[in-house]
């Protein structure tokens, strides 16, 4: 079983993730996410969140994918998430850096459908100057 603790994370969050093994070839997987601060998710009041499941190796919590590790460097299989897992600094960045982003503007529920809006009037001013 995988676990990772509220308290070792910047989002509070604690998850589980469980693996049965079924006869004759199957996986059974539980996993489990809980918020213990949902005021570090924001105004908005709600998270996003995404879970995916690769069963390649489990005890290696690492994605594996195709990439460039840094400029001039050749393609080569670049893991990604077990430094995530281990290294709380790298985490808590990575994190404080994720809500930062998060925060702009132009992701707004607000600003995005005040820009909606003063295009499509901008187009109906053009159209009706067409006429």
């Amino acid at each position: 079983m995988l676990v990772r603790k509220a308290e070792d994370e910047p989002w509070a969050m604690s998850s589980s993730l469980k693996y049965t093994v079924i006869a004759p070839s199957s996986i059974d997987f539980e996993f489990e996410c809980r918020s213990h601060q949902k005021e570090l998710f924001g105004s908005r009041g709600y998270a996003v969140l995404f879970f995916a499941n690769y069963m390649n190796d489990v005890e290696d919590v690492a994605i594996h994918f195709r990439g460039v590790p840094g400029p001039g460097k050749a393609e080569q299989w670049i893991k990604a998430v077990r430094r995530l897992w281990d290294d709380k600094l790298y985490f808590e960045q990575l994190s404080a850096a994720s809500v930062t982003y998060a925060a702009r503007a132009e992701i707004d529920p607000e600003f995005q459908i005040s820009s909606l809006l003063r295009l499509a009037e901008q187009a109906v001013a053009v159209a009706s100057h067409e006429v």
